[in-house]
């Protein structure tokens, strides 16, 4: 099915032009043409977002919208510009190598949504494209485009300057990609203080939450870093802060960061809190999305859901058909085919298992379509 659509493109100006000229056109076939009256060094086939429309462009018109073109598009052009970069790579039709060479005035844009957008494409860059080597440069390169950033924003606004929502929601988000896509030492360090801090951890600790030591909006992330760089003392600190509050998003916060662990040993205990009475029914979800959403613990969680199936089961009662979706973690056609055996037999009698279970292989696929597509050039990149 085809439908008329409206399509304005702006593009670069004779020399002394203040403003970017656009031309547009009614597009009603497969394909069409647009006559510019000149030949420019740059275009955007979506002047002032207001398409209903993405577009991809060419290698070398993409890096003329990053050198020549970004200080001249308005906040709804790079709005626009950033969405079609991201679903483009994820459709295939636009070459990681190209994407990555794209970040750098996304990362700088004051425009939150923009400037969050590299973290999500240089964490699966990480987490599913590059080798173990070229693991370092993918954190080089986000250390890079975001430490100006945190120069900027630091961990708190200088003096008592008020700051909106949107500033506070890009510094949590700058702060939490430094230290665990980065992994910048220093930026570590700070957050676990802060965390060992926030909960009263320490020599001079006292066993209380002190909410007055980071911004709320971080108090996720330095909780995490303090539990992965910790010992199993502060594990168990944690735990019996979690156990004996009855604030839900403080149980929330704690649990996820429980679960944030790495290590072997304490990533057991934190899985085997998914089946424990002190647990929640509704806080199960936590301890297993978190295990399962990390590269180090995937697996050995995955095993975990597989052998303690029947006892989440009669814990989570109706809530059960949503098992599969923790398997949405993987990203691969085999892994597709692993999920599918194991929970096909299962779960045809739990409510929304079925549809949950299709869902979650159509993700998976699509991921692993997505690596097929982009794992060379992202190699091809960072491996330079």
């Amino acid at each position: 099915q085809m439908w008329a659509m409206p399509i304005c493109v702006r593009y670069e100006g004779a020399e002394g032009t203040e403003e970017p000229p656009q031309a547009c056109t009614l597009l009603a076939d497969r394909e069409g043409r647009l006559e510019l009256p000149r030949c420019p060094g740059w275009i955007l086939p979506n002047a002032d977002g207001a398409g209903y429309l993405r577009f991809t462009l060419s290698s070398e018109l993409l890096a003329k919208l990053r050198t020549d073109a970004w200080d001249a598009l308005t906040d709804r052009e790079k709005l626009a510009l950033t969405d079609s970069l991201r679903a483009a790579f994820d459709n295939g039709s636009l070459p990681a190598a190209d994407l990555y060479g794209m970040l750098e005035p996304l990362a700088r844009s004051e425009i939150r949504n923009v400037a969050e957008a590299p973290m999500g494409m240089l964490s699966f860059a990480h987490d599913r494209l590059v080798t173990e080597a070229q693991r370092a440069a993918v954190r080089r390169l986000s250390a890079q485009l975001y430490q100006p950033v945190f120069r900027r924003l630091r961990w708190a606004p200088r003096g008592r300057a008020e700051e909106d929502g949107e500033t506070k929601l890009l510094r949590a988000a700058v702060i939490g990609h430094l230290a665990e896509v980065a992994e910048l030492p220093r930026v570590r360090r700070e957050a676990a203080q802060r965390g060992q801090r926030f909960v009263g951890y320490g020599r001079r600790g006292d066993g209380e939450i002190h909410r007055d030591v980071v911004d709320a909006n971080l108090v996720g992330t330095v909780l995490e870093v303090a539990v992965q760089d910790g010992d199993e003392a502060f594990f168990d600190h944690v735990l019996e802060r979690f156990v004996e509050s009855d604030d839900a998003m403080l149980r929330s916060q704690l649990l996820r960061a429980l679960a944030s662990t790495k290590d072997e040993g304490l990533a057991a205990r934190a899985r085997a809190l998914a089946l424990d009475p002190r647990v929640r029914v509704n806080e199960v979800w936590v301890p297993l999305g978190a295990q399962m959403g990390m590269p180090e613990t995937r697996e050995a969680t995955w095993g975990f859901l597989q052998e303690n199936f029947d006892a989440l089961v009669e814990r989570l009662e109706s809530s059960a058909g949503f098992l599969p979706r923790f398997a949405g973690a993987f990203c691969s056609e085999e892994q597709a085919e692993a999920v599918q055996g194991f929970f096909q037999p299962r779960i045809a009698e739990l409510p929304g298992g079925p549809r949950n279970l299709l869902n979650t292989l159509e993700a998976v696929r699509l991921c692993a379509a997505k690596v097929e597509a982009q794992q060379e050039s992202a190699r091809s990149y960072f491996g330079r």
